[in-house]
């Protein structure tokens, strides 16, 4: 038993500890899972499906006796079931020790990745080889070796899932796309249809080996059989089947480097649920505003014109204007004042189905929180010339930051250059108002725009209605 202790603390070293489940724009619907999917009874029983390297270390721990074939009774399974279910909270708490949650460095994880494929090559256990598959990228040194070694591993092994999705993961970041839709095709459909998280990285998969936008869209509509609720609203009705729209991981996919250009066209796409086109319009609408893709934003406003009575007004004065840069200042005034526009796709109901383009909702679920740095799109099909293009305008986005900092930003420098235009109190009182119910509060941004309406137009009806900034 020491041995297999000793193996066991060795491999938890290489596992921080589990982070919450990710959520928002971008994020990851699968890595994020520090538990495996319910009843826990079945993984207790061997049953082990999918290991991800954000599993919590009790349930990895557990994972490597099974794969190093040390049996348990179902005496043992059913104390262990309850030890992790008053881990979760589902039980009463005893007295249990809380692990820190320190996000690791780059560094740490190719530490822990050469740690794992050394003990792997020196002892060749399965444990040490699932290990170094779920820390392995890509471009790894030795990944070769790993695949040639997972591929021996039938799927009806404990860890036979496992590595299989992960041999489907590695050969994608090597860009061999041909033999990764191979190896995904040869996973057992009964395997993964009824289990949430394997079959909610199959799908992912799925997406990302998508050959045309055709294939994409159509993959994107299936749906895990106990997705995330908050991904589609309630119908009212019992009896209705609720609303198409695209899966969690669709969305997180599509929430990377694409032009303006592309989600408008996309947005045209009758392939396309209703809720979700409309969404794709907005946000090439705020996106062109943002990077100034006039031609983008000309034709995003004049289809929704169309559509949208309670901002046509707005919409066709920006197409009256007659500059690059008075057209730009318009579209920017007009998503100041809608606060369900992002430059994300959102997944919230109240952002896909909201009961208008105006509600304000509490918290500071307005508008956006910022663009995090990625560098190119995921989707293989696209040209390099668009794909230069997208990484471009994402870096804008970046740039621009949030969207209380990128009002507030373009309020101020409106104003200065154009002091008598009736619009700039508008636009500095939009940029305020934004400070109070947008991402995120305090910032120099908002207070300088604060500061600058109500010196230049403190006695104007805009100034009166922010008397404070946040």
């Amino acid at each position: 038993m020491k041995p297999l202790l000793s193996l066991g603390l060795s491999l938890l070293l290489l596992w921080p500890s589990a982070p919450a489940e990710a959520c928002g724009p971008g994020a990851d619907a699968v890595s994020g899972h520090s538990h495996p999917d319910p009843p826990l009874e079945r993984f207790a029983a061997g049953n082990l499906e999918l290991l991800t390297e954000t599993l919590h270390p009790m349930y990895l721990a557990y994972a490597w006796r099974w794969m190093m074939e040390v049996p348990t009774t179902p005496q043992e399974q059913r104390a262990v079931v309850d030890t992790w279910k008053r881990m979760r909270g589902e039980l009463e708490m005893g007295d249990v020790m809380q692990v820190p949650d320190e996000p690791w460095t780059a560094a740490q994880k190719r530490e822990a990745y050469d740690l794992a494929l050394t003990r792997w090559k020196q002892t060749r256990h399965a444990p040490w080889l699932v290990a170094a598959m779920l820390k392995a990228r890509g471009d790894s040194p030795e990944v070769g070796a790993l695949l040639v070694a997972a591929a021996r591993v039938p799927i009806s092994a404990p860890q036979g899932l496992t590595l299989a999705l992960h041999t489907v993961r590695l050969l994608r970041e090597q860009q061999l796309l041909d033999a990764a839709r191979e190896r995904l095709a040869a996973v057992p459909h009964e395997r993964v249809h009824e289990r949430p998280t394997p079959y909610r990285l199959v799908h992912r998969e799925r997406l990302l080996l998508a050959t045309s936008w055709e294939s994409f869209l159509g993959i994107a509509l299936e749906r895990a059989s106990k997705e995330a609720p908050w991904t589609r609203p309630s119908p009212g009705d019992p009896g209705l089947e609720p609303p198409a729209a695209f899966s969690y991981a669709a969305l997180a996919i599509l929430n990377t480097p694409l032009t303006a250009r592309r989600l408008g066209e996309l947005g045209g796409n009758e392939q396309v649920p209703p809720a979700h086109r409309r969404q794709l319009r907005w946000t090439a609408f705020v996106r062109a505003a943002i990077v100034g893709d006039d031609e983008t934003l000309q034709a995003m406003a004049t289809t929704l014109a169309e559509s949208e009575p309670s901002a046509r007004s707005e919409l066709r004065a920006l197409l009256e204007r007659t500059s690059v840069e008075e057209r730009m200042f318009e579209a920017r005034l007009l998503v100041m004042g809608l606060p369900v526009l992002s430059v994300h796709l959102e997944s919230d109901p109240s952002r896909l189905w909201p009961s208008a383009l105006t509600t304000l909702t509490y918290g500071k679920s307005n508008w956006w929180c910022g663009t995090a740095p990625t560098p190119v799109t995921p989707f293989s099909f696209v040209g390099e010339e668009e794909r230069v293009t997208a990484a471009a305008e994402w870096g804008q986005l970046v740039e621009a930051g949030t969207s209380v900092a990128y009002f507030s930003k373009v309020a101020l420098a409106w104003a200065q250059e154009h002091p008598k235009d009736p619009r700039s109190p508008i636009a500095l009182y939009r940029a305020v108002r934004a400070s109070r119910r947008g991402c995120p509060q305090n910032t120099p941004e908002a207070m300088a725009a604060f500061r600058y309406l109500h010196r230049h137009y403190g006695k104007s009806t805009w100034a009166q209605q922010v008397p404070y900034v946040y």
